[in-house]
C-alpha cells in the first residue's frame, strides 16, 4: 500500500531552515509567496509548498538534504520575492 504521509514544519522549523526570522517566513505566507495551512491555531508549511518555494527562489529541489528541507546558505536573507537574493547554494 503506498504511503501517503504528508510532511509538515512548523514556522520556526521554516525560519531556521532558511535562516530568516520566522516573521519573514509569515510575511511570506500573507503575501502569498508561501503556501501554508493553519491546524488549529499553529501554522504549518508542507515540504511540497516549500519545494515550490525554493524552486521558485532558483534552487534545485534536488539538492535538498535527504528528504528533509535541506539547510540553505545565503549571503543574505532570502527575501518574500527572492529578486534580491544574491549566492545562495543550497548544501549537500
Amino acid at each position: 500500500m503506498p504511503d501517503y504521509t504528508i510532511r509538515l514544519h512548523s514556522i520556526e522549523d521554516i525560519a531556521n531552515s532558511l535562516k530568516i526570522t520566522q516573521r519573514e517566513v509569515y510575511n511570506l505566507i500573507y503575501e502569498g509567496n508561501l503556501k501554508a495551512s493553519k491546524v488549529g491555531r499553529l501554522w504549518r508549511i508542507s515540504e511540497i509548498d516549500l519545494k515550490k518555494y525554493l524552486i521558485s527562489c532558483g534552487f534545485n529541489p534536488d539538492s535538498l538534504q535527504n528528504e528533509n528541507v535541506g539547510e540553505v546558505r545565503a549571503s543574505n536573507t532570502i527575501l518574500p520575492n527572492c529578486s534580491s537574493t544574491t549566492k545562495k547554494e543550497v548544501l549537500e
